[in-house]
């Protein structure tokens, strides 16, 4: 990797341990949250590294945004090769609670934002002549149905798999992988907000929860050249509960 783009970049979650961590081989981090993103986070994603880091704001639920961080992440690192979709919401309502416009929002954050931020990535390293690498988030609710994680959000990770799948097969004569990550119960705010998440950590193989970081190396090593026979794959991180 040389450069890369990262969406949903926030204090503590996992796109903030996958910045963190790809920063000490990447040349020029663009990282993105639908919030600004404020100095000590970009600090505490610097760290001891030389990287260059150049901070915007996305709603990947609006096509306009999209456009405007990817024309802004190709202007400021023409050589950008890699793409890591880490923006998402969660939304832990049962089933039979589950409205038509929770279901719309959560899809079109989740799937439809992950989409067409892909999209357009590949769309500028065709239009470069170049291959590249993208990650995207997916869940081991989307490997399962989920359990207490939300229907529509586990629906939403099972198309990220998907996606990520057609993309693979569609753009790997480009010289373009596509891969992605399916955490288990990794230790977020947004983990702790699901009821029955603690149970599950401690009932896994490994008996505890995930960390932050253990996703960020996932997603570093697909990203890297260690992976470059990889593509078309979802890489389970979840301590062996599926």
């Amino acid at each position: 990797m040389t450069s890369v783009l990262i969406t949903g970049v926030g204090r503590d979650n996992i796109g903030f341990a996958a910045a963190r961590r790809i920063a000490r081989d990447a040349q020029t981090l663009v990282i993105a949250d639908v919030r600004p993103i404020p100095e000590a986070l970009i600090a505490a994603i610097r760290g001891e590294t030389s990287a260059r880091i150049v901070a915007e704001t996305v709603d990947v639920a609006s096509a306009a945004s999209i456009d405007r961080l990817l024309d802004v992440a190709f202007e400021a690192a023409p050589e950008l090769d890699g793409l890591v979709n880490c923006a998402g919401i969660a939304d832990p309502t049962p089933p039979l609670a589950i409205t038509m416009d929770a279901w719309d929002r959560l899809m079109t954050v989740n799937l439809k934002g992950t989409f067409f931020v892909a999209q357009g990535f590949v769309q500028r390293l065709l239009d470069r002549g170049r291959g590249g690498s993208i990650v995207n988030l997916s869940s081991m609710a989307g490997r399962t149905g989920g359990k207490h994680n939300g229907l529509h959000y586990a629906a939403s990770k099972a198309g990220v798999i998907s996606i990520t799948k057609g993309l693979a097969r569609a753009f790997g004569e480009k010289g373009i992988r596509v891969n992605a990550v399916a955490p288990g119960i990794i230790d977020t705010v947004m983990s702790h907000n699901v009821k029955g998440s603690d149970d599950q950590a401690r009932n896994s193989p490994l008996g505890r929860w995930g960390t932050i970081d253990e996703v960020g190396e996932t997603i570093a090593f697909l990203l890297g050249p260690g992976a470059s026979y990889v593509t078309g794959a979802t890489l389970d991180v979840n301590g062996g509960i599926v």
